[in-house]
């Protein structure tokens, strides 16, 4: 599921010592206030 593609890509996104954008730190990103 998309859940779980996503709690995937988090996983790898942390034990490479990245931090994951909130949905509102996305939506600003993407510029779509």
């Amino acid at each position: 599921t998309n859940a779980e593609l996503i709690a995937m890509f988090v996983d790898v996104a942390k034990s490479v010592g990245r931090d994951v954008a909130t949905p509102e730190e996305t939506r600003k990103i993407l510029g779509m206030n």
